[in-house]
């Protein structure tokens, strides 16, 4: 009896730190569009195809529009397959194509790129893991194109409660510059910080909110990616 109310008392602070969580997201976003800073609100859907105990397919559209020096809308497009190693360990090779259309301006930008992952998750919920980018860029009307490569790692924590279906994500992201358009670009091209939670609805939906600040990186602005970037995305995933 002691035993279930100390788990129905853990589960209710759950419930309120994540709300007090997203909440808290909500006012960063909020101030963040007050203060006339870099915002990019957004909405994304995602699908996920479990083939067997190897293969997973995934993908992912995204549309939001950016608040800036310039005002931008942009989508994105997101195709991949993963393949577990092991238990812990997982392969991905991913292709995105991202576009953005600029107000009162002529210019559309388009960027094409194929990343590289490999990524391990313990039983404990930490995460981590290293990926490889190669990116194209491509400029209209100016009619030129530019190729860059990058690299980054990643270390965070999640936790699922699975009596509630909620999950809360926190991670650390560090991208560095292997080849760069810009020959004054800093080493360390960007360090991003998101949080998210989501909430599992039945066996194949969950919904969601992540909150992302970028840092570093003030001579390289990309779609949707600059530096003092707030990002605040909603997501409906599906597994199929």
């Amino acid at each position: 009896m002691r035993r279930d109310a100390t788990v129905s008392w853990a589960t209710g602070m759950a419930r309120r730190l994540l709300l007090s969580w997203l909440m808290a997201i909500c006012a960063l976003v909020a101030s963040s569009h007050s203060m006339a800073q870099n915002c990019f609100d957004g909405a994304t859907v995602m699908l996920r195809k479990q083939i067997n105990d190897r293969w997973v397919l995934r993908g992912h559209g995204l549309v939001g529009y950016g608040i800036g020096d310039v005002d931008y809308l942009a989508t994105e497009l997101n195709v991949g397959a993963g393949y577990n190693l092991s238990s812990e360990a997982m392969l991905a090779v991913f292709t995105r194509a991202s576009y953005a259309d600029y107000r009162n301006l002529d210019n559309k930008d388009v960027e094409l790129s194929v990343i590289e992952s490999i990524s391990w998750r313990r039983a404990s919920g930490l995460f981590f893991g290293f990926y490889f980018e190669q990116r194209r860029l491509i400029y209209r009307p100016d009619g030129y194109a530019k190729s860059m490569s990058c690299c980054g790692g990643a270390i965070g924590f999640q936790r699922t409660w699975e009596r509630t279906g909620i999950t809360g994500r926190m991670a650390c992201h560090v991208i560095c510059n292997m080849k760069s358009p810009n020959t004054q670009a800093e080493f360390v091209q960007r360090l991003k910080v998101p949080f998210a939670v989501s909430k599992k609805i039945g066996d194949h939906l969950a919904v969601g909110a992540n909150y992302t600040f970028s840092a570093l990186g003030r001579r390289q602005p990309y779609i949707a990616d600059c530096a003092k970037l707030n990002t605040f995305v909603v997501s409906v995933e599906f597994d199929l």
